[in-house]
């Protein structure tokens, strides 16, 4: 996990926390887990949140 550099995400519209974890190689729940004061059933266009990604293409160097 890039435990050092979150990303910040701007929900969408059709964005999911399942689709989000997907698309960052994350878990529904790393996500909840990052960001407290999410309500994971009412997600909002224009909020936003911080992933850490396991991808490789979303770290930084």
């Amino acid at each position: 996990m890039n435990d050092i550099n979150p990303i910040l995400h701007i929900i969408e519209p059709g964005d999911t926390l399942y689709s989000l974890a997907v698309k960052y190689c994350t878990t529904v729940q790393n996500i909840i887990n990052t960001n407290l004061a999410l309500d994971p059933y009412s997600l909002r266009v224009g909020q936003k949140i911080y992933i850490y990604s396991n991808c490789n293409r979303y770290k930084n160097y």
